[in-house]
């Protein structure tokens, strides 16, 4: 079930709410997506609080990676005086399992890489379903660049679509970007090792090791 059907679930029958959703296609056919769903204290507290809607976003995010292992999912839940954010992390170096993985954000979606002269694009085709009915939706999709779209601006590298009202087709194709978040683990184990080869070569040369 997508985390949209159950947030409007929580929210009863107003779906009064918030939902901002983010994708990144990066190089080699890797993908990460970040949502944030939004919704005031009073009215999450009058569907049974916090702790149920945590419940139950809990589910659909473990549930994900158990049919999709090369998906990496995760999210938290700020709350403040003026209401609650849950804040969904994905992502995934197989491309195959973006669609499975939007779902959990009301939408279908299809992609698949395209060779053009040369150059990988990816060509992206979305659709959110009518019963979408929160305050604000918004979606976007950040590549190396934007190649066509029907959003309803783009900006930079990224292209922005307001569905609020739901049942809009989204298209887009855009070329692949490099997301350094990905070599950053990898580049700190190295940076770690070198240094304490360097740490070691100078105390052998003090020392006579």
């Amino acid at each position: 079930i997508g985390l949209t059907l159950l947030f409007c679930t929580i929210l009863l029958s107003a779906c009064a709410g918030q939902v901002d959703a983010h994708v990144t296609f990066c190089n080699g056919g890797a993908w990460r997506a970040d949502a944030r769903l939004i919704a005031g204290g009073s009215t999450i507290d009058s569907a049974g609080g916090p702790l149920a809607a945590d419940a139950q976003i809990k589910q659909a995010i473990d549930n994900l990676p158990r049919s999709n292992p090369s998906v990496r999912a995760s999210w938290q839940r700020k709350s403040d005086a003026d209401g609650h954010i849950w804040e969904i992390k994905m992502e995934s170096d197989d491309l195959s399992t973006l669609s499975s993985a939007l779902q959990l954000i009301g939408m279908t979606a299809t992609s698949e890489i395209q060779d053009e002269n040369g150059e990988r694009r990816l060509s992206f085709s979305g659709h959110m379903g009518g019963w979408i009915d929160f305050n604000r939706y918004s979606f976007s999709l950040t590549g190396g660049k934007i190649v066509s779209s029907n959003a309803n601006y783009v900006e930079g590298n990224t292209a922005h679509w307001d569905i609020t009202q739901g049942g809009l087709n989204i298209e887009a194709v855009i070329t692949e970007t490099v997301c350094l978040e990905r070599y950053t683990t990898p580049l700190l184990i190295v940076g770690g090792v070198i240094a304490l080869v360097l740490v070691y070569s100078a105390v052998s040369l003090v020392f006579h090791i």
